[in-house]
């Protein structure tokens, strides 16, 4: 059946899986487990988020709703994992906790224009945004290694999530920009650059429908 096809089935499952990974977190984490047994749960997610989207659009399969669930996964997952740091890594959370309330509140800035100009959620999935998460990702896998780890680790760890943040703001920045520039929805939009080439193009074909 067309419903079980596994080219369906398993982006899907992976971007369900990271969603529940979110709370396995934050339960693991109060009973007591280890820094890097955390941290190999944030690597799988981290996984996940990586190849749910390449496969399904490799596979043509990257439907509506599944953009929708990997968008709504992602933020329960990506919580999950700032609260396990905040709990696991109390002195970095302190660090850097106003830069990530910066970050989340340009985040539902842009939520909220984009709802006013285009009646839903953005989907960008901008280049600069993949890089943030990455490099955020990685700080946090680091952080919870570091407790087991030598003094470098640490290091590393202060260094991944100075810039992943710097570049998360620069990136919820230039997707609220991305926004003001397209005069209408559009996915996949790669970079500020591709948004102005693709407002120069819908606003040409809509010149010339015209004359």
């Amino acid at each position: 059946m067309r419903l079980l096809d596994p080219r369906r089935l398993f982006p899907w499952s992976l971007t369900l899986g990271r969603g529940l990974l979110g709370p396995a977190l934050v339960y693991c984490q109060s009973s007591g487990w280890s820094g890097p047994a955390l941290a190999s749960m944030v690597v799988a997610g981290l996984l996940s988020d990586i190849f749910d989207g390449v496969l399904a659009r490799r596979w043509k399969t990257d439907t509506n709703a599944l953009r929708l669930t990997d968008s709504m996964a992602d933020i329960v997952f990506y919580l999950g994992a700032a609260y396990t740091f905040a709990l696991e890594c109390p002195d970095l959370w302190d660090v850097y906790r106003p830069v990530v309330g910066a970050m989340v509140a340009l985040e539902l800035l842009r939520f909220t224009v984009d709802m006013i100009r285009f009646r839903r959620p953005s989907s960008y999935h901008a280049f600069l945004s993949k890089l943030a998460g990455l490099l955020i990702a990685l700080g946090v896998i680091a952080s919870l290694l570091a407790d087991d780890g030598p003094d470098i680790v640490l290091a590393i760890a202060g260094a991944l999530l100075t810039v992943g943040l710097g570049v998360g703001i620069l990136s919820q920045i230039e997707g609220l920009l991305m926004t003001f520039i397209l005069p209408r929805w559009r996915r996949d939009v790669r970079s500020l650059a591709a948004a102005w080439r693709l407002r120069r193009e819908l606003r040409s074909k809509g010149h010339a429908a015209t004359v």
